[in-house]
């Protein structure tokens, strides 16, 4: 950890599936915070977008740029266990970013 970045020692927990809200989380992580996205069991969307940066292996360019400096951990947030795993995860961040899609169902209700 770069303790001269400005957001060194702030944690990011990150939900978003969107290439805005993937950017935004991009730039916290490049300024020093610790951006921990969860992602669902298929993964995120993100990772299969064009372009690819080899059909081989199906790793997209897209992704590789946005994810630069993201931990990851993959939760199926329908199942109840890996909501208490999200919750414990959620009590350990400085800050949560989400990102809906319109006309998308909420899978997840935060409660305080």
């Amino acid at each position: 950890m770069d303790t001269r970045l400005p957001l060194s020692g702030v944690r990011v927990i990150e939900t978003a599936s969107g290439v805005a809200a993937a950017y935004a989380g991009r730039l916290l992580a490049a300024m020093g915070a610790e951006v921990v996205l969860v992602e669902p069991p298929g993964l995120c969307p993100l990772r299969r977008h064009a372009p690819m940066l080899d059909e081989a292996s199906g790793i997209s360019a897209l992704f590789a740029v946005l994810g630069v400096d993201k931990k990851s951990v993959i939760l199926d947030l329908a199942a109840p266990e890996e909501q208490a795993a999200f919750s414990r995860l959620l009590s350990t961040a400085d800050s949560f970013r989400r990102s809906e899609q319109r006309g998308k169902p909420r899978g997840v209700q935060l409660i305080s």
